[in-house]
């Protein structure tokens, strides 16, 4: 079972994502923050169910999608994996 961990970028994006969604339904907002969230924790158990992310064509950079987002993650050892951003699918993705 592998610890994941959320990046200081990848908080800030869960919470402008909340911010977006909340200012037409909390309710909603609430929802999509959850479901991420649960993708998120399922990666403790399969690090490798996302696929490599194409920006980067690396391994070890991958992602999952939860609806319109995409959760970038680096697998950092079979033991630790570290989300680095959650982008809108819709959004350029630029640097890690």
């Amino acid at each position: 079972m592998a610890k994941v961990s959320l990046s200081a970028a990848a908080l800030n994006d869960l919470k402008l994502i909340f911010d977006f969604i909340a200012s037409d339904s909390e309710f909603y907002a609430e929802k999509v923050i959850i479901e991420i969230l649960n993708r998120i924790k399922s990666l403790e158990n399969h690090n490798k169910i996302g696929q490599i992310v194409r920006e980067f064509e690396n391994d070890a950079i991958r992602e999952i999608k939860v609806g319109s987002y995409r959760v970038i993650y680096r697998i950092e050892n079979d033991n630790e994996i570290s989300i680095a951003r959650i982008y809108h699918s819709k959004r350029l993705l630029i640097g890690l």
